[in-house]
């Protein structure tokens, strides 16, 4: 096989179209978690309220604490996935765990009593008293477990893609930041 020229990309280095890809998948991450992000929590504070036959008080309480909840994590969510790679500093799922608590008032309002959890449970999300967090992309559908997953299948190729040929001394492919982590 003959030797790549230099304005071929070496085999392990990250191509144009591998950034682009992981780019447009991103971005459906992205568009797919803030289409599910309310109906989910919706359903969540349903599962929490209905076993008891609690009723949330002002009937708008359930709508403010959702609204709350979808406003945190779609732009949170968006710019995220619109981040090169390299520069993330948490992931999709953190984000969505981290803002629970703002789904907690009408649970609160109501005097759902708080989850039993688990040590690793109470150590991983201290601040989910009812067990509301999102464990895996499924627990928010299968388009958006699908989306998650081909997301992170293509963050890692291009990652190690980046990594090898750094060791190998190419210059890692940093086209101008596109969303999705692609740079």
């Amino acid at each position: 096989m003959p030797e790549p020229t230099p304005t071929e990309p070496t085999p392990t280095e990250p191509t144009p179209t591998d950034t682009e890809r992981l780019a447009a998948i991103a971005a459906h991450l992205a568009e797919v978690l803030a289409d599910a992000a309310e109906p989910w929590a919706r359903a969540r504070l349903a599962d929490r309220l209905g076993p008891i036959g609690a009723e949330p008080g002002p009937a708008n309480e359930v709508d403010a604490a959702v609204a709350a909840y979808r406003d945190a994590v779609v732009p949170a969510l968006r710019a995220l996935l619109g981040t090169d790679i390299d520069a993330q500093r948490t992931t999709p799922l953190s984000i969505l765990r981290d803002a629970v608590p703002l789904l907690h008032p009408p649970l609160e309002a109501a005097g759902v009593p708080e989850a039993v959890r688990d040590d690793l449970d109470r150590a991983r999300d201290p601040d989910d008293r009812w067990a509301l967090a999102p464990a895996t992309w499924s627990d928010l559908g299968p388009e958006v477990a699908d989306a998650g997953i081909t997301w992170g299948a293509a963050k890692a190729h291009v990652h190690l893609a980046r990594r090898r040929a750094t060791a190998e001394g190419a210059s890692p492919d940093r086209e101008p930041q596109e969303p999705g982590g692609a740079s």
